[in-house]
């Protein structure tokens, strides 16, 4: 969820309806550009952990006809004493305001509390970027607290700005949206916070921007020269983002689990959009650093993709329980053998809504083994049954009989 607060006459900027998702490509053209292309004009960006409209109606007493805004009284008043608007849902807003801050023309400052304010250079005829990290929740003793007193950080950075007479524009977003619901599950899963790992379900969610990634466990055996080992890669901590990125067309996922024993192991899948309706993992690298149990296991596998056959429509993501993943040679001497099972895996490198996982394409099949041997069955069991029909049609009754006041049949038989 996402709000904008103006302080300067902006009418010009597009409304949006509640259930409708503004797009990145749309929140930075129609949005972010128009706030930073006046002249002498500073935008100020309050940035929070989590955020959504659900927040504001259970925190802002909005089923009060005389409320003051509840947790949110600074907002209120702001939104209500100048010109606002606010978008209901923004795909990945941090990540727009990340590509903001690379492209910015004008002075990018970033503060932690509403004092670093006073000491910050402002000069005029200068464009000014602020944006202000509001408490994370974890300092908060409860959520309501905690929404209060980002409101009151927002109020106090706002009387000074208007006591230094700086003219601004503010936008109140958040890195991610609230979780609503606690413990859902199904082929959707919600997205919980925009750190790039973090931990989901039990589980590592990599977030990179334009990427999703998801699996619960990484089991990963590894052979050289005869000597093998078999690890678990299950602790979240220990998962680091190597640079993955994506465009329209293609998306490189590569990340970085570092084992307590000195072993490492860092997988890159390159991911090509096909045609206009599917896309597919073209390759999968393993890289192995370090040594385990005293056998230096260093080495690099690429991984056979197409027995991986990781694929699907370009609006869905690609999800499988168990995902076995093996060499794509059977015997490489001449580096190092490995074999993974990803359990619980699930991405999605394109069209990211809603801040969350589209619908899942399964890696089973529509038509498993149990569902063929009951079609089998079934088509079996027909047959014998067409097969007793014909022969219950085939029977043949008597067409005369004998009738006792009539003439008795005769029935010549020649010898």
């Amino acid at each position: 969820m996402i709000a904008f607060l103006y302080c300067s006459g902006m009418s010009h900027i597009p409304q949006v309806n509640l259930g409708n998702t503004v797009k990145l490509a749309e929140f930075s053209k129609n949005y972010l550009k128009p706030l930073t292309s006046q002249k002498d004009q500073n935008l100020v960006v309050f940035l929070q952990e989590k955020l959504s409209l659900q927040d504001f109606t259970k925190f802002a007493d909005v089923y009060n006809a005389f409320s003051d805004g509840g947790a949110f009284k600074n907002v209120k008043t702001l939104m209500d004493e100048n010109f606002s608007v606010h978008l209901p849902a923004v795909s990945s807003p941090a990540g727009a305001l990340g590509t903001l801050k690379k492209a910015f023309e004008g002075k990018v400052h970033e503060v932690m509390t509403p004092e670093d304010v006073d000491g910050l250079d402002l000069g005029k005829g200068v464009m000014n970027l602020i944006i202000v990290n509001l408490t994370p929740k974890k300092d908060a003793n409860s959520e309501e607290d905690w929404h209060a007193h980002n409101d009151a950080q927002i109020g106090d950075v706002v009387q000074k700005l208007n006591k230094r007479e700086v003219k601004y524009t503010a936008l109140y977003t958040a890195k991610t949206a609230t979780q609503t619901s606690e413990g859902s599950t199904g082929v959707k899963r919600h997205l919980l916070a925009d750190e790039t790992v973090t931990e989901v379900n039990n589980g590592t969610f990599i977030n990179a921007t334009c990427m999703f990634f998801y699996v619960r466990t990484i089991t990963a055996f590894i052979d050289k020269g005869g000597k093998n080992v078999t690890l678990n890669f299950n602790d979240t901590s220990l998962f680091t983002d190597e640079g993955s990125e994506c465009s329209n067309s293609t998306a490189t996922l590569k990340f970085k689990y570092a084992e307590a024993g000195n072993l490492t192991l860092t997988l890159t899948f390159e991911i090509s959009d096909q045609n206009t309706t599917d896309w597919q993992v073209d390759s999968l690298q393993v890289v192995v650093e370090g040594s385990a149990s005293g056998t230096d296991f260093s080495g690099e596998a690429n991984m056979n993709t197409k027995k991986m056959n990781v694929w699907a429509p370009k609006d869905y993501s690609y999800h499988c329980s168990r995902l076995p993943v093996v060499n794509a040679t059977a015997d490489n001497t001449t580096t190092v053998n490995v074999s993974l099972v990803l359990d619980g895996f699930q991405l999605q490198p394109f069209n990211i809504l809603d801040n969350q996982f589209s619908d899942g394409w399964d890696c089973i099949p529509f038509f498993t083994g149990g569902i063929w041997m009951g079609l089998l069955s079934v088509l079996l069991l027909t047959l014998i049954l067409l097969w007793g029909f014909t022969m219950l049609s085939d029977i043949r009754t008597m067409d005369k009989f004998d009738d006792a006041k009539g003439k008795t049949i005769t029935v010549n038989v020649s010898e």
